[in-house]
């Protein structure tokens, strides 16, 4: 089990016993996210607005990876891929927001956008056992401040109120 104790990653056995400090005081943010490597050896988390450390359980070896530019809304590693897939907001040539899906290819830290400019989705729910599909949430492109909203919404959903609902959607990769 991964877990935050206030600034600091814990791991512990799935009985909660032999907690041991994986990251000490880092910087993140309410909404930091993380996912297990499929083989249990690495945890990718967001540790602060558009930074990503990827780090090994066994020793507590940390890397950090370039920076992204936007906030991530989620993060999902499917067992059949070569690295995780980030959903994250970012702008558009234009200056609008918009969320999209990006392929995390590792240690060699390649990024390949999945999803197209005109369409935006607000985060990854999970993956098909084919290696081909992901299962994610997609709204209409947002624009001024339908973005905004979007945005608050996603980050502080307590302040501004329910959402339009997003469609879900089953995304089916190709190479």
């Amino acid at each position: 089990i991964a877990f935050w104790r206030g600034p600091s990653l814990l791991v512990a056995g799935i009985d909660g016993q032999n907690e041991r400090v994986l990251l000490a005081k880092q910087e993140r943010y309410p909404n930091s996210y993380m996912v297990w490597s499929p083989d249990s050896s690495q945890i990718l988390v967001s540790t602060a607005l558009f930074r990503l450390s990827l780090v090994t359980v066994s020793n507590g070896q940390v890397k950090s990876l370039a920076p992204w530019n936007g906030w991530i809304s989620s993060i999902f590693w499917p067992s059949w891929s070569s690295g995780p897939f980030l959903c994250f907001w970012q702008r558009h040539a234009e200056g609008l927001p918009n969320f999209q899906i990006w392929h995390l290819s590792l240690p060699q830290e390649q990024r390949t956008q999945i999803t197209r400019a005109s369409e935006s989705y607000v985060g990854i729910l999970g993956a098909g056992t084919n290696g081909t599909s992901l299962i994610a949430e997609r709204v209409a492109a947002p624009n001024g401040w339908d973005g905004i909203h979007l945005f608050l919404v996603r980050w502080l959903p307590a302040l501004v109120g329910p959402p339009d609902l997003p469609t879900t959607v089953v995304l089916t990769l190709r190479k």
